[in-house]
This record gives C-alpha cells, structure tokens and sequence, in this order.
C-alpha cells in the first residue's frame, strides 16, 4: 500500500521517475484528464494507454495515486502519475495542492528552518541512519555523492538480471508469452521483461540522474540487453517498448554528462558491440540510434544509410529502414535538397513518405507535410488508415478544428475504419446542426453502433435494431425496459427460450442465472421469471453447477 502525504507530492516520487514523468507531460504524453468527485482521472500513453487516478481531500491538497502500470501495481509511484500531476499543475488554476504554484513555498521554508537548525553531527547521524534503513536512500545517496558503487553492487545487478534472462529463455521455450502485458499469469517472457525493465527505472536511472555513476550504468545497461536472447523479440508486441525506452534513455543520458574521455570509452564500447552483432535485432535499433543521433558517428551513419537504401529497393514498405535513412543523412548533414532528392526517389513508398513527413514537421514545416501526404493519397490510393491516423494526429497536435472535422468526416464516410471515439471527437468539433446532420448520415450509412444510438437516446432505432438481431446487451436492458417493456420481454423470452448452447459451462450457467435474475426487475417480467425457471430445472435436472448458480443469484431451488 503506497503512502499516503499532504505535504509536496514531488517527495513520494523518485528523482528519476520525476523527471521521467516531466518529459511525458511535456511531450503531450497525457492524452485526457478529467476531474472526478475524489480528484483526478487521466489517461497517459505509454507502450499503451495507461489509467491514473490521483485522489486529494476537500481542500485540494494531494493524497493518493494509482496507475495500472507494471511499476506502480508494484507499489511504486510511477512516470504516468508523475506526468498527470504536472498536468494538472499546469492545466487545472483552481487546483491547490500545496506542492502547487501558491503553497509549495511554504513547506519548502519550513524544511530549510529544520535542517538550519540541525548540528553538523545530527545532520550526519540523520543520514546516515536513513540511508542505512532505506536502500533507495542509500543508492541516491552513492549516485549523487560516489564516484563508486557499493563492493558487490554492480553483480548484484547483472545477477538479477540473469535470472529474468533465464526465465525469458524458459518461457520462450514453454511459448509462454501474450500479445497483452495484462494477460499474463506465473513468470513468461512478458512478466519477466516488466523486471527487466524494473531494473533499468529503479537501479539504473537512478546512477544517471546522480551525474557520477553515468559510466557503470551505461555498461550495465548494454552488458543487459546483449543478454536478452534473439528470439523475444521480432516485434513490440510482447511489452518491450517500454523497456526500450528506458534502456535508450539510460544510454543517451549517461553519455550527454560523461566527461569527453567517458565518451571516447563509450562510443569505443557501443561499437564494439554494433560491429560485432552481439545484440538481438530488436535492440539494435536502440544501439543504431545512439550511434548516430546522440554520438553523430559518422561511419555507422554512412554504413547504415547505404544498407538502408539497398534494403528499401527490396522493401519499400519497410518503415524501419525509412527511419533509418533519413536519421543518417541528419546525421551526415545532408542538405534539404538532397533529403527531398531522396524523398522524389522513393514516393510511391508510404513508410517514407511518412518518415519525411516527421522531418519535415520536426523542422516546422507542418503544411508542406500535409501536402506531401496529400500528394501520395491522390496518386497511389494505398494505406487509407495509415494516412488517415497521421493527419488526424498532425491535426489534433496543430488544433486545426476546421481540418480534423474534414479529415475525421473522411475517415467515417470513405476510410470506413473508424471508432466511437473518432466520432466522439467529431461530434466535439462541430455545430450542433452540422452534428445532426452528419449524424443521420452516419445512421443511413449503417455505420452507428448500439453504443453510439444508446449516447444519443435513439432508443426507437436502438429497439429496432436489437429486435433485429433478437438480443438486447445488457447496458441497455434497463432503459428499453422503461420505454418498450414488452418488446423487452419478447427478446429476453425468445433468448431464454431457444439459446441452450449456454448449458455447457460455469460461466454459462453463471450468466443465464444473472439474465433470468433481471428478468424479474420488468414490468411483467416477474411471471416469465417463474415461467423459465421452472422451465429450466425440467430439462436439466442433473446439472448441480447450474443450480448452484441459480442459488448464488437468490432463486430458491
């Protein structure tokens, strides 16, 4: 259970993780944020959408944070809360807690009256028995302050690691691992990746951030992932962006404070590993990106943009190697002529029409972005999702309203691939008569879900439509009953009737006993409660799991 504080929130968090969480507030990384009746809900875009909450009293002031990422279920505070609270520091004015703009002052000039009136010796004796109690405040204290680790502390680390390496191997092996990071039971590839990565954010960073340590934490970081066998990892599926992320942020941010002999020495032994191909394919992208955009090494520039190019004449589509070709010529210091020769040469690829438009919009050239992603849909009519989602996002980044409506009506009537939120956010985006108009076409073209005819209240065509298909979900039961008590009861009874596929299991029986239950709660419904009940305990007499559901329901059997 994580503690609770009224003081400044910043104290509960690792000096890493808030400055891990500052850079994902920064970079837009916080995709919503509500107020709720006990604070704050937020969602922050991670390897996926991660769920904060952030709880504070009657007085505003914080008390509590949650997120359902791997390291805050941990017990941590984490990166997405550290993000949401920043955000909410920044977005919300009325917002007081008091590490906030009006009240942090006034903790921060007590704790300077406190230590100010400490001697010496009670200030060593303070901290030394802190850090002698708490080993996160030990490890600081040897990251800030040590130009050396513990004896024994950097093999305390690779041994950890190893045994998450083990179990990578073995449930490799067992082909124990999930496309979904909660889908995951006893150790698999996916759980153990989540340790690795736990030891890059708890143990690693922390030597960064101390601005002493940078060189044992960059060869650790390295020395970790060429262990990593090369079989996890063909795609990002498996929770490795995350890791990804933090190991590269380790590697970039070690090397930005070394000193220039540190950096000779590190250049020397990311190459060493590069050159002789000792990690796994997966990771060699984050080696690849450190080579050339953090060290700007000139002859892996040159040698990857050559083989980038041999590769995209195979595979034009490929998005890695588009990435990889236009990093390089950054990093030679191609002209912006010979970047767009490069573009010219290949447009009729998408993956790098893509990528040139990210170069293009990382110079602030936003609308020539827009034009070259136009220019490719006109001509070669491929990948409608993919250059719908880029300016949807370039749109949405730009504020550009009138567009992301356009963009966002062109998705829905011609891409056809679209979700509730997209229409959500195109409802949110234009006028009212423009919202019912678009939305009776949305109706007639067949493309409004249940959910969205429900929000609406178009329970007319909602009933039509469940009638159609002869079932009611269970969201909508209660508010059809009310309007259309007996078209309810006619589905309901048709279902109970003639669906017995459902007695073949616990969970079966556990949801016909939950139907047959809101059965009763209609007008009417009471007598054909009674009616199926019996009903069902006819034909299945000897099925003790159905009646033992039926019980648990509150039927008297």
């Amino acid at each position: 259970m994580k503690l609770s504080m009224k003081n400044d929130w910043r104290g509960l968090f690792a000096p890493w993780i808030l400055e891990r969480g500052k850079l994902y507030f920064e970079s837009g990384a916080v995709l919503s944020i509500d107020k709720t009746e006990d604070g704050y809900k937020a969602v922050v875009e991670g390897s996926e959408d991660y769920n904060v909450s952030i709880d504070v009293d009657e007085c505003g002031e914080f008390i509590d944070a949650d997120c359902d990422c791997p390291y805050s279920e941990a017990g941590n505070y984490c990166k997405h809360e550290a993000a949401v609270l920043y955000a909410i520091e920044n977005e919300f004015d009325d917002y007081e807690m008091s590490s906030g703009k009006e009240s942090i002052e006034q903790p921060l000039e007590s704790l300077d009256s406190v230590i100010s009136s400490m001697s010496e010796e009670d200030l060593r004796a303070f901290v030394s028995e802190a850090a002698t109690a708490w080993k996160p405040v030990r490890d600081y204290l040897y990251s800030l302050y040590s130009d050396a680790l513990p004896e024994g502390y950097s093999d305390e680390i690779m041994a950890e690691a190893r045994v998450y390496i083990s179990e990578i191997k073995e449930g490799i092996s067992n082909d124990e691992y999930y496309d979904d990071w909660n889908d995951y039971s006893g150790y698999d590839v996916v759980s153990s990746l989540r340790k690795l990565q736990s030891i890059a954010e708890e143990k690693l960073l922390p030597l960064v951030s101390g601005k002493k340590l940078f060189r044992t934490s960059f060869s650790l970081a390295l020395n970790i992932l060429c262990q990593i066998p090369f079989a996890v990892l063909n795609d990002y599926g498996y929770g490795l962006e995350d890791l990804m992320d933090s190991y590269s942020h380790i590697l970039a941010e070690s090397y930005v404070f070394a000193a220039d002999k540190d950096k000779n020495a590190m250049e020397a032994e990311a190459l060493e590993i590069y050159r002789n191909k000792k990690l796994s394919s997966s990771f060699v992208s984050i080696l690849r990106a450190f080579l050339i955009d953090i060290v700007k090494n000139m002859e892996v520039a040159e040698m990857e943009l050559k083989a980038a190019l041999e590769r995209l004449v195979q595979d034009p589509e490929s998005s890695e190697n588009a990435e990889i070709a236009f990093s390089s010529m950054k990093a030679l210091g191609k002209s912006d002529d010979e970047i767009a020769a490069f573009y010219d040469k290949f447009q009729y690829s998408w993956a790098v029409v893509d990528k040139y438009a990210d170069v293009l919009i990382s110079e602030g050239k936003t609308e020539k972005a827009i034009s070259v992603i136009q220019a490719y849909r006109n001509e070669y009519h491929e990948y409608e999702i993919r250059i719908s989602e880029k300016l949807l996002g370039i749109y949405r980044e730009q504020k550009a309203f009138n567009k992301l409506s356009d963009e966002l009506v062109y998705r829905i009537f011609t891409v056809g691939h679209f979700t509730l939120e997209h229409i959500h956010e195109l409802k949110n985006h234009v006028s009212e008569s423009e919202w019912h108009e678009l939305y009776e076409s949305i109706v007639e073209s067949g493309y409004a879900s249940t959910r969205l005819l429900f929000e609406e209240e178009d329970y007319n065509r909602l009933m039509a439509y469940c009638e159609k298909v002869e079932r009611i979900e269970r969201d909508y039961v209660v508010k059809l009953s009310e309007i259309y008590p007996d078209r309810v009861i006619a589905i309901l009874d048709k279902n109970l009737s003639t669906d017995e596929k459902f007695m073949n299991s616990r969970n079966a029986y556990k949801s016909y006993a939950a139907s047959l239950k809101s059965v009763g709660k209609f007008n009417g419904g009471s007598e054909l409660q009674q009616k199926h009940l019996r009903d069902v305990i006819r034909r299945f007499p000897n099925r003790p799991a159905l009646k033992d559901e039926l019980r648990k329901a509150g039927f008297c059997i």
